[in-house]
């Protein structure tokens, strides 16, 4: 709290240079923690928490520049929010989507904002907090400002939400937990960013390119590695490309190698934990318990210890009894139908939760349409990740996670006020 801005922008880029320096370690950390391979972790998450500590750097040097411009051009000694020193602890929650992402989404604007923090990391992965926590230390950031806690005791959310001297609350997960953190938050009265996870679905017409389509469909249920809901949520093509989409789909799963997070071939890693790997299972045993096919990958087999689970296709109109397509284990996609004219009947469309919508389609003058009739805060056109590796990484940081929200999120973590003394320079 000592700290100046510029002083704190010093510091978080060296986090950034030592995030891309020991880039091989925190990469392979995170694979053998969370699951994603290392081909994803090396080359896409440790760039982008690199960048996340660059961009705030960069705002924290902006406002100190902007003081000392004030103070120059008024006449007056300006102190600006970004100098004040900070009010109480953020109460900061991982995810086990994105480990290392969503950690340094969080960790970086508290920094930027000079602010002491306690970061509950998930407890299934949370060793890449860890590593940002002492690399923190060899920056030179100060002991208690940066404190990480592994507890898997549900009752610390409440407790820290609860506590007096914590003035901002951030979490992204599960509902019941987060009406609870919101509860406990207000009654603090306390800032607080809570959010649940919205649905992801894939739109694909049939004046897309579906090769393109249907490699971009796999490449999702990839990146997220069944860590998280990454991966599209219900997958909607229209009725007549359905059948060759679904057909490359199926192919396209049936050759992703499966296997240990470190190996250089392997395109999908073991879930993060058992009870993800048997809901999966459970899943597809009821789906092909009801007559519908499943086409699967392949897992590996024979002393790969880990909770593996195939990636499966299951192609067709949803079943009552297993609606909800949503709400899939991200090893299974499910492709169903549609006709254009019935596009007000996708249920993920009309449940007013969307996070992510995937748009396939010929005519980019759509995007500009749905954008505005659903609301949805990233809409992709036509973009498939896996074949450009700068391409994700620029997605992820401006799109994903946008410079202008990590800038927001530093400001939330103070109040926004300004102290003004002296007088006026004579006119």
């Amino acid at each position: 709290r000592r700290l100046g801005a510029a002083e704190r922008g010093r510091m978080l880029w060296q986090l950034g240079d030592r995030v891309l320096e020991r880039g091989d370690e925190l990469a392979e950390l995170e694979a053998r923690d969370s699951g994603r391979p290392l081909t994803i972790t090396r080359t896409v998450d440790v760039p982008i928490t690199a960048g996340f500590f660059r961009v705030l750097s960069s705002w924290c040097t902006m406002q100190g520049s902007a003081v000392a411009a004030d103070a120059l051009d008024t006449g007056l000694v300006a102190c600006t929010a970004a100098d004040l020193p900070s009010s109480g602890v953020a109460a900061l929650f991982g995810s086990s989507e994105l480990p290392l992402v969503s950690a340094a989404a969080r960790i970086a604007p508290a920094l930027a904002a000079g602010k002491a923090m306690v970061f509950i990391a998930d407890s299934n992965a949370p060793l890449s907090a860890l590593f940002l926590a002492e690399l923190a230390q060899e920056v030179g950031i100060a002991d208690g400002v940066l404190n990480v806690l592994t507890c898997r005791d549900p009752g610390m959310h409440s407790m820290l939400a609860r506590h007096r001297d914590v003035r901002r609350v951030e979490y992204h997960g599960e509902r019941g937990i987060a009406r609870a953190l919101a509860r406990y938050a207000a009654h603090n009265l306390a800032s607080a960013s809570i959010t649940t996870p919205g649905s992801r679905p894939e739109i694909v017409f049939a004046d897309a390119d579906l090769e393109q389509a249907a490699n971009g469909i796999v490449d999702s249920l990839l990146l997220a590695a069944d860590q998280g809901a990454v991966a599209s949520g219900g997958v909607y093509v229209e009725h007549d490309a359905f059948a060759a989409v679904a057909a490359r789909v199926s192919e396209l799963v049936r050759d992703m190698a499966c296997g240990p997070a470190t190996a250089p071939e392997t395109r999908l890693g073991p879930c993060l934990r058992a009870a993800d790997a048997a809901a999966a299972e459970q899943r597809l045993k009821s789906i092909a318990g009801a007559g519908i096919e499943v086409v699967r990958g392949s897992a590996p087999t024979g002393g790969n210890h880990g909770f593996y689970v195939a990636p499966a296709v299951v192609a067709g109109p949803p079943i009552p009894a297993l609606e909800e397509a949503s709400g899939l284990p991200n090893r299974i996609l499910w492709l169903t139908p549609f006709e254009r004219a019935g596009l007000d009947d996708i249920p993920e469309l009309r449940s007013g939760r969307l996070e992510t919508l995937g748009l396939w389609t010929g005519d980019p003058s759509r995007i500009r349409r749905w954008a505005e009739r659903f609301g949805v805060a990233t809409l992709r056109l036509n973009y498939l990740p896996g074949t450009d590796t700068r391409a994700l990484v620029q997605f992820y940081t401006h799109h994903r996670y946008p410079d202008r929200a990590l800038v927001a999120a530093a400001r939330a973590h103070r109040a926004s006020r300004t102290v003004l003394t002296g007088q006026p320079a004579p006119a």
